[in-house]
């Protein structure tokens, strides 16, 4: 697996969820996954879920798989937080 199209974003997707960045994911050589949200909740936890208009789920994922694709997107999140850190040097 491994994060493709990775952007830092802002902003928030309702309910006091905040975006951090949008990103696509290439799950396997077969599958991408394409237009998603790295996202912190209002409760502390932080998740994934695809940019959709019209509401409703476009994409699910098992548990599993859903924690490595969030875990994937947080390490390019903290890397590009570093990288531009502008209060550093």
């Amino acid at each position: 697996m491994r994060i493709i199209d990775f952007e830092a974003s802002g902003g928030f997707a309702g309910e006091g969820t905040h975006v951090l960045a949008r990103f696509s994911v290439q799950v396997t050589e077969d599958l991408r996954l394409c237009g998603l949200k790295l996202v912190d909740t209002p409760k502390g936890r932080r998740t994934f879920f695809p940019s959709v208009s019209g509401g409703g789920r476009s994409v699910t994922a098992s548990i599993s798989l859903s924690r490595q694709i969030t875990a994937a997107a947080s390490i390019f999140f903290e890397r590009h937080e570093i990288a531009h850190d502008r209060t550093a040097a």
